[in-house]
């Protein structure tokens, strides 16, 4: 038998090839704020930054002006996105589009979470570190994410922020949040519960329209919460619930609950249908039903 080489020994010891770094532009005419980005074969990408000013942005040169162009890893058979702390912008549409099958974990080198970021992103969760101070509009619109934390360091959420987002169950919206932009929360048809910390000052127009959730406020000596909620959002008045803090619990009305997690969620009551209202009517000792 023939002696293996060097070489061959150590291509067969090797699990597997590391697969080689791409850069985000195409031509001269292709811009990014440099970055670049890998395709693992188990479909994970990493992206990470080139130079002092990575940026996952991609744009492309349209005569004198620049309009947005989908990233080159749209379309490819990706399962989980890591971004490296050498990223310091998350670019327009930068993540336009992709599935992650496991928590996208933003890192502490980003301070904003640009214009269209995540929007029509679809994963688990979004971890967003302490270092962001703004959520901008249209951010995580019109995604499915089954997960939202806002650290305390976020001042302002931006118009359609969260617009159409689905998959939401519950939004604490921590004290630091001054501003809460138009139609942030419009159309978010699986939030049950969102409460507005006692940071919050302004609220504009349709901020939470069409939400079905339980919107929980905190009077302060700087704003009533009917005004604040109602002014704007006439809609949203009725699906407010005030609630207190006393010796450590909160207390909605006449009952206390140890935590904001623990407040009750909204849950759609069944809508019966005629015939089904009459199936039932013939049983006055247990079923009540009222037409309206």
């Amino acid at each position: 038998m023939r002696k293996m080489s060097l070489i061959s020994a150590i291509l067969v010891a090797l699990p597997f090839y590391a697969k080689a770094w791409e850069s985000c532009e195409t031509d001269w005419l292709g811009r990014t704020a440099n970055c670049e980005y890998q395709i693992d074969d188990d479909g994970t990408l990493t992206i990470r930054g080139v130079g002092d000013n990575g940026n996952i942005g991609r744009w492309e040169k349209d005569g004198s002006r620049f309009t947005p162009k989908l990233a080159p890893w749209y379309g490819e058979n990706v399962t989980n996105i890591v971004i490296d702390e050498s990223i310091k912008d998350l670019g327009y549409e930068g993540l336009w589009g992709m599935t992650s099958q496991k928590p996208i974990v933003i890192p502490s080198s980003i301070t904003i979470i640009g214009e269209d970021a995540f929007q029509n992103v679809t994963a688990p969760e979004v971890i967003i570190p302490n270092s962001v101070t703004e959520i901008v509009k249209w951010s995580f619109s019109q995604s499915q994410i089954d997960k939202i934390n806002i650290p305390d360091s976020v001042t302002s959420i931006g118009d359609y922020a969260f617009y159409q987002t689905k998959g939401l169950s519950d939004i604490v919206i921590p004290d630091s949040v001054i501003s809460i932009g138009s139609k942030a929360f419009e159309e978010c048809t699986d939030l049950k519960s969102i409460v507005i910390g006692d940071g919050v000052t302004s609220i504009l127009g349709k901020a939470f329209a069409d939400t079905p959730a339980y919107i929980y406020c905190q009077d302060t000596q700087e704003r009533s919460c009917k005004d604040l909620i109602g002014e704007n959002n006439q809609e949203a008045l009725g699906k407010l619930r005030l609630y207190t803090v006393e010796n450590g619990k909160i207390k909605v009305g006449s009952k206390t609950y140890d935590s904001l997690s623990d407040l009750p969620q909204y849950k759609l009551r069944r809508i019966y249908t005629i015939d089904e209202a009459n199936a039932v009517a013939g049983d006055k000792n247990r079923v009540s039903i009222r037409y309206r």
